[in-house]
């Protein structure tokens, strides 16, 4: 036999005579990389180690001169034999047809991600302390594909090579059967044959004992019962590795584990290649074209999507979805995805059996399970995104022992803070089953929303103080259940939203920005609370809880409140209204509902404009929760109080409110709604000029905010620092706050907010001299002059479009009249300036420059312009007629200065 290489004859002469390649390295003193690289010819040994390799690999001394030579790499015509055999009959003995490298099973399809798995796997078998990995998941995780995957990486790793045997055709018998049945298996896949008369499992074990092998056991679960065999091949044949995936963790005290979860998935992607970074969405779009050769992922994004969160990554449920596309658009699979498992399977004849389906999947596993863990499984699938042990006790009765058991076969997942959490498909399935009575799952489901609005309401309250961080959190990360208990609570028990929870509830989602969830949420609460309150058989109220007519009122207020942050005034206004009219004529809590709703509704009329009407209902909802006692809703309404006084140019009672408002929040430790304070501060400061002290309060609002992961304010916020780098000429840094509130608004559906930046853009290109930039940003806000200064008349100006200037700056001062916005009409009295001006009426121009300029409402910005105006002015004209226009315009009403415009304005139109 002629010998290619001189590592490989080591290679070869070690296995002849039994050796490991770690006890042939301990033998020279050198470690086992060093004889690796040596048999992989990648390194010559040394003299002394060459020497000393002749002596343990049993070179007659008389050729271990040409030995030593021929691993320096000198030629030499043959190598020395061993005394009893000669190497060339020794090595003749084992072809490499008889060692086979390995025989893992070629793969047609394509390998999708699980980058962290296979790195993790592989540095898991390189740890010498870890004999046995398995790689533990339910069916349809694709356990085989990663194992065989990440043994081909390992195939140079081990001198004996690997393999791979598939125990899924073993039948399930005794357990000594069994062992024999592994036993065989394992011997066909190294292609050796067992002696009659002797235990096979013995002759595997000493065949294995001086091998350096990695094996794969694929679909262990049902052969648990031969664990023990494993654990004693473990400890006689110390160089083999063993790689095991199983639906059930193998309870062996050698056993490091994989849990194996779903592909990564994408929550959200706006584009085709943002969600092509997600190895779920690679599947499916791998697998649709493959079935359908014009399929395009833009084409059918938020379905497949829809999907890969249906599965959650699970890859057989993804490339059994995928095979539809043929026949169904990706919006109908998902819908059928959420409401039967049937879908997920498929005819092809080359998938194996058990893999046909999901619920064929699933229905091997629920066998493997006792009648008690089906019923608690059955309890447990009330659960929506995951669950602590402390809610499985008292939601489901079910304890530690048994949730481990669960994990422990797959039908559970735990994270690394002790989260319990169901897969999806496996919850559809278990709902499917009939473990329980109708009547033991509405006694579950009774006591899981009970568990959750209780949680709710705890953690709500936190909402008030300084554990506010701790409440958002808490709420979060049950979330999903809350959801369910609140749907529970709408369809069998109304009167338990109480308004704790209506607070805790309606606190957390303003907090998220989640103004479409909240108006979903509390129009479903409140159509049932409105049905409830119609109907001739209304069920009993509870001990100590207030009418539901009043909760009632007060939950039309949350959802009025959410359709005015989605922008829908009048629908937001109606709610109000409706609320308003509904509360009950006396009780314990009718002042402060009703406080609360006057509030609000002042809040959405100054939002929107309307600062006179605004003003009306605030003060009045701000007197009655003084009246009512409670110091936090009122510290609360004084933050939209003193915002309508600042939009009302009266920037002195602002500071007062908001100033008492942050004395209240202060003593209660209250950070949520303490954000507002420094908010509103930072905006009065602004006004005044001091901008420094405006960026410094914002930006310590935006660091709270950003610690209590309070998304919608945060966007607010950026769009006040945009506006502060603008007035201080930071045009670049301005620009890039605006930009990053769009971003964060689109993405939390804050069209207010979003608008309100676009404004923030516009006026920042009229400074910068773009007045078509400007004309398309304040078209794109879709804002009207309701409230905001500067815009479109501003950007008309540049253009000089000189009647379109004019008909905006007529309608800001009809709404300063109208609504009582002043900084709104003194600063359009500023554009109406510019406009006599050109028209050559300067003395009319310098007038109403010297009115805003004097008058209390004029903040920093429009004092900017109009000094700017009045110095261009005032350099052309002689100082008598200077003088006469400052005493003619400090003598001007500001009403009447604008009546006085209007009307010239409508003689000129």
């Amino acid at each position: 036999m002629e010998i290619v290489s001189f590592g490989e004859w080591v290679q070869k002469r070690r296995n002849q005579l039994g050796f490991t390649r770690s006890a042939l390295a301990q033998s020279v003193g050198c470690s086992p990389a060093t004889i690796k690289k040596v048999e992989r010819d990648e390194r010559r040994p040394s003299v002394q180690i060459a020497a000393l390799l002749a002596k343990s690999l049993q070179i007659p001394k008389a050729d271990r001169e040409d030995f030593i030579r021929r691993a320096r790499g000198e030629f030499v015509p043959r190598f020395g034999a061993p005394p009893e055999m000669s190497i060339e009959e020794t090595l003749g003995l084992y072809t490499f047809e008889d060692f086979p490298r390995h025989n893992l099973p070629s793969q047609t399809m394509s390998f999708i991600g699980r980058e962290t798995e296979l790195a993790w796997i592989e540095s898991t078998l390189a740890n010498p302390n870890c004999h046995l990995l398995t790689i533990l998941g339910a069916g349809g995780m694709g356990k085989t594909r990663l194992a065989i995957e990440a043994a081909a990486a390992q195939l140079s790793n081990f001198t004996d090579g690997i393999a791979y045997v598939s125990l899924a055709p073993i039948s399930i018998d005794n357990s000594t059967n069994s062992v024999n049945s592994l036993a065989g298996a394992v011997a066909d896949a190294l292609k050796i044959t067992f002696h009659a008369g002797k235990k096979p499992e013995n002759q595997l074990s000493n065949y294995l004992r001086r091998k350096e092998l990695l094996l794969v056991l694929d679909n262990f679960e049902h052969l648990l019962g031969t664990v023990h065999f494993l654990g004693e091949l473990i400890r006689n044949a110390p160089d083999i590795k063993i790689l095991v995936t199983s639906r059930e963790r193998l309870n062996l005290q050698e056993e490091w584990l994989l849990q194996l979860q779903g592909l990564i998935f994408p929550i959200d992607a706006k584009t085709p290649s943002q969600a092509l970074q997600f190895s779920a969405v690679q599947l499916f779009d791998q697998r649709a074209k493959q079935v359908k050769a014009s399929f395009e992922l833009n084409e059918e994004l938020p379905a497949v999507l829809k999907v890969c969160q249906l599965v959650e990554g699970m890859p057989l449920g993804i490339e059994l979805a995928a095979a539809w596309v043929r026949q169904l658009p990706c919006g109908e699979i998902a819908q059928k995805i959420a409401s039967e498992l049937e879908i997920l399977s498929t005819t092809l004849r080359n998938v194996p059996e058990r893999h046909r389906s999901i619920h064929g999947v699933f229905s091997y596993s629920w066998r493997s399970l006792s009648e008690e863990e089906q019923g608690n499984l059955k309890k447990l699938s009330v659960f929506r995104g995951g669950f602590e042990r402390q809610a499985a006790e008292v939601v489901a009765n079910v304890s530690l022992t048994l949730l481990s058991s669960l994990v422990d076969k797959s039908f559970l997942s735990v994270d690394d803070q002790g989260r319990y959490s169901i897969h999806e498909l496996i919850r559809q399935f278990v709902n499917g089953q009939l473990a329980l009575s109708a009547a033991d799952v509405e006694t579950a489901r009774d006591a899981h929303c009970l568990y959750f609005l209780v949680l709710l309401e705890e953690q709500g309250s936190k909402l008030k103080g300084p554990e506010v961080l701790e409440g958002l959190t808490a709420i979060e990360k049950n979330f999903e259940n809350v959801r369910v208990a609140l749907q529970w609570a709408v369809d069998k028990h109304i009167l338990r939203l109480n308004l704790g929870i209506e607070y805790g509830l309606f606190r957390f989602l303003a907090a998220k920005g989640w103004f479409l969830e909240a108006e979903e949420l509390f129009r479903v609460i409140t159509s049932k609370q409105e049905s409830e309150i119609s109907s001739a058989n209304s069920r009993e109220q509870q001990p100590n809880e207030p009418p539901l007519q009043l909760l009632y009122s007060n939950y039309l207020i949350h959802l009025a409140y959410s359709r005015d942050y989605l922008g829908r005034l009048d629908d937001a206004l109606a709610t109000y209204e409706k609320g308003l009219s509904v509360i009950p004529l006396q009780g314990a809590y009718t002042m402060w509902v009703k406080g609360w709703n006057l509030t609000n509704t002042g809040l959405a009329f100054s939002k929107h404009g309307d600062l006179i009407s605004g003003k009306k209902y605030l003060e009045k909802g701000s007197s009655l929760l003084k009246e009512s006692g409670d110091s936090f809703s009122y510290a609360c309404s004084l933050v939209p109080y003193s915002q309508n006084s600042h939009l009302m140019g009266d920037y002195e009672e602002a500071s007062r409110l908001v100033a008492e408002c942050q004395q209240l929040l202060e003593e209660k430790k209250e950070q949520l709604f303490y954000t507002y304070t420094l908010s509103t501060s930072g905006r009065l400061a602004a006004e005044y000029g001091a901008l420094d002290e405006a960026e410094a309060r914002h930006i310590d609002c935006l660091l709270q905010r950003k610690k209590l992961d309070y998304q919608s304010a945060i966007s607010y916020t950026l769009s006040d620092l945009g506006t502060v780098a603008y007035l201080k000429g930071e045009y670049e840094k301005a620009r890039g706050y605006f930009q990053e509130s769009i971003l964060l608004a689109n993405e939390l559906n804050l069209p207010y907010t979003t608008s309100r930046s676009l404004w923030g853009l516009g006026n920042l290109a009229v400074a910068e001299g773009d007045y078509t930039l400007a004309a398309r940003f304040f078209q794109e806000s879709g804002l009207t002059n309701i409230r905001m200064i500067g815009g479109p008349g501003w950007a008309a100006l540049g253009l000089n479009k000189w009647k379109e200037a004019e008909q905006y700056f007529r309608s800001c001062l009809q709404i300063m009249l109208e609504k009582g916005n002043k900084p709104l009409g003194l600063d359009a009295l500023v554009g109406v300036a510019h406009l006599s001006a050109q028209t050559g009426a300067f003395m009319d121009a310098l007038e109403l420059l010297v009115l805003v300029q004097l008058h209390p409402a004029s903040n920093y910005e429009i004092m900017r312009k109009a000094k700017k105006l009045w110095a261009k002015l005032t350099a052309e004209l002689p100082s008598e007629n200077i003088l006469l226009a400052e005493t003619k315009g400090s003598d001007i009403n500001l009403w009447a200065a604008a009546e006085k415009v209007l009307d010239a304005l409508r003689m000129t139109s």
